[in-house]
């Protein structure tokens, strides 16, 4: 998580958790930006989100810890951020330190239990823990661990979802998908340990310069991976460029299920409010605190992923802030990918605009389905979105055939008129 824009970076926090809703979160942001101008409370949002009931210091404690992040304050001008744990900081405005918010559940140290794993260094903080790239002094090599980062005994839900996730991962063998080795739930803390994929990730690489044609196969291989979890039973529901790991040959593996639920089973895990996804890559349904969230909302993100990789790097929307984002993904559209690149074919436009739609049942009903057309695309760049392998009713037909289309539409009421026109002479 970003700490440029910190009261933002907490309510999305929230709501990809579904601890807050959408307009809890909302009307919270609008009174923070009253407070925040001359004459204004100056409350900083944590306090805002406490005072309004939008979470409990509890859940909020908790979140934070879970993100190896802090919440600080500046005790002079009461402005309040959310910050890396390891991190000093101090107020831009007055330039005092930040202190510590203290919240119930805030803040834990994190090390590897066993001998055998010496550490190199930290990759990452994940949804329930943190990731370490480690030595097994063992078996003689570089893995990847990722430790718990909360009490089992006092968080049993959270428990859960650990254990739960390292068995969906460890179950699926895919070059797309990152493999789990080891799953130790009875060590303090316990982690999973991960095949280690030395690059960079797919956030990295489409930050910077990049081949368009070499990114367009990366996001097919990465859809393989995407259909192979549905396959399984799987829904990721954080699938973002940063989840998707590039080895040295920029051969991805989707990786990081700590958001990942089975399709069609019963649990409570889902019904109380569970991490959704990074705003830009969520499906407008993730920001429904009691939509059911299908395969649909992984397509749209590899859409999102896809708009990407055909305009540069760049973003569908543009957004001043966190509440012009959210109005623009619930009631717009996600614009063509042409409008940003005009060389993109009409079939990878398609594509894309298919698998972004604000509706889940008007996109590609899976990866499967999204991979197949991308893949048909790449194959044969003059492939007219017409002869796409995956047709279906959902869609309107393709712009080429528009014109078509309106013809016979001309020609049928033409017949028509002069047929009633013949049958009013006759008479």
């Amino acid at each position: 998580m970003p700490n440029t824009q910190a009261p933002e970076d907490l309510c999305v926090f929230l709501i990809r958790r579904r601890l807050a809703s959408y307009d809890q979160v909302a009307s919270c942001m609008r009174e923070w930006q009253e407070a925040q101008s001359p004459g204004g409370s100056g409350l900083p949002i944590h306090q805002l989100l406490l005072q309004r009931d939008a979470i409990s210091e509890q859940d909020l404690g908790q979140q934070l810890r879970e993100q190896s992040l802090r919440l600080t304050y500046c005790p002079s001008c009461g402005k309040g951020r959310v910050t890396p744990t390891e991190e000093a900081e101090q107020c831009t405005t007055c330039n005092r330190p930040f202190e510590q918010v203290s919240l119930k559940g805030d803040g834990t140290s994190q090390r590897i239990p066993e001998s055998r794993y010496r550490i190199s260094r930290q990759l990452g903080a994940g949804s329930m823990g943190v990731v370490y790239q480690v030595s097994d002094e063992q078996l003689g090599r570089e893995v990847a661990i990722k430790t718990l980062s909360f009490d089992p005994e006092e968080n049993p839900a959270y428990w859960k979802r650990f254990q739960r996730e390292g068995r969906l991962v460890a179950s699926i063998r895919h070059p797309n998908v990152v493999r789990v080795l080891t799953l130790n739930t009875e060590a303090r803390p316990p982690y999973l340990v991960m095949e280690l994929v030395k690059g960079q990730n797919l956030e990295e690489f489409l930050s910077g310069p990049f081949d368009c044609d070499q990114a367009l196969e990366i996001v097919s291989q990465s859809a393989l991976g995407v259909a192979a979890l549905h396959e399984a039973g799987i829904i990721h529901r954080d699938l973002k460029p940063a989840n998707i790991l590039l080895d040295q040959r920029l051969h991805p593996k989707v990786t990081d299920f700590g958001f990942a639920r089975l399709i069609d089973q019963s649990t409570q895990l889902t019904n109380q409010g569970q991490a959704l996804g990074t705003p830009y890559y969520m499906a407008p349904e993730q920001m429904d605190s009691v939509a059911d969230i299908g395969q649909a909302a992984d397509v749209y993100a590899l859409g999102i992923i896809l708009y990407r990789a055909l305009a540069g790097g760049r973003l569908p929307f543009e957004a001043k802030n966190l509440l012009e984002l959210f109005e623009l993904m619930l009631h717009a559209e996600v614009p063509s990918p042409r409008e940003r690149n005009a060389t993109v074919s009409g079939a990878l436009e398609h594509i894309c605009v298919r698998a972004t739609r604000s509706n889940p049942a008007k996109r590609y009903p899976t990866a499967a389905s999204f991979r197949q057309d991308l893949q048909a695309a790449l194959d044969d760049p003059d492939l007219p979105p017409s002869q796409l392998p995956f047709q279906d009713s959902v869609l309107p037909p393709a712009p080429e055939n528009w014109k078509k289309i309106a013809l016979y539409a001309a020609l049928a009421l033409m017949v028509t008129l002069i047929l009633m026109y013949m049958g009013t002479s006759g008479n």
